[in-house]
């Protein structure tokens, strides 16, 4: 009767040692699952974007977790397509006018798109548009209060496609005066345009040359 015993127990033993290493297996091959889950993420990031303003060219880098190549298109124009390192690294130069979205997706080996698509628009690289609240003039000068998002930069007037007069943005209001000298022979408008390091200049907007005692104004 005690040999009986003995044998049941070494059983009941080995069944439960069966059972541990199922549990075992269980949780690593859940492991498994989870670490390649994370792995096959296919994204693109840590974008980034830098205008040289001298050779008219916009550098984009950043890094892609899947993919040969990465795809780059401004609006449905493809710019260029370049590839991705060893250390998932891409950068490229582009050219381009205008200031619409530009598009970014990596694709694998038969160019099929492998993430999601990254989005720059133009606020990314282009320094913001400023705004000309009001213009102002009399007997005098003419005073034109301007507002930019940012109060880091460079307010550039324009006549007739010329430079005409710059000045440096201490606040996010800047009022610019021009004196009836500097106006003797312009009618219409200036073009303004806001600089900013490493940024495309931004859009032109308009500073009508009104006339003496005239007023213009934005109210919001």
């Amino acid at each position: 009767m005690k040999t009986t015993k003995l044998m049941v127990i070494a059983g009941l033993s080995v069944s439960l040692m069966g059972l541990s290493n199922l549990s075992s297996t269980t949780a690593s091959a859940a492991s498994v699952k989870t670490i390649q889950k994370v792995q096959t993420k296919a994204v693109l990031q840590k974008v980034s974007t830098h205008y040289n303003s001298k050779a008219k060219s916009l550098h984009i880098s950043g890094l892609a977790t899947q993919g040969n190549k990465v795809v780059v298109k401004y609006g449905t124009k493809k710019l260029a397509t370049t590839n991705i390192n060893a250390k998932h690294e891409f950068d490229t130069k582009v050219k381009f006018t205008g200031y619409k979205t530009i598009s970014l997706y990596a694709v694998n080996k038969a160019n099929k798109r492998v993430t999601p698509i990254v989005k720059l628009t133009a606020n990314r690289y282009a320094a913001p548009t400023p705004t000309v609240e009001k213009s102002h003039r009399t007997s005098k000068a003419i005073n034109y209060d301007l507002t930019t998002a940012k109060n880091k930069g460079t307010l550039v007037f324009y006549y007739q496609g010329k430079k005409f007069y710059s000045q440096k943005v201490k606040s996010t209001k800047t009022r610019i005066s021009f004196t009836q000298d500097q106006l003797k022979g312009k009618k219409g408008n200036f073009t303004v345009r806001y600089f900013q390091t490493s940024k495309k200049a931004s859009p032109a907007v308009k500073a009508s040359i009104v006339k003496v005692g005239s007023v213009t104004q934005i109210f919001y």
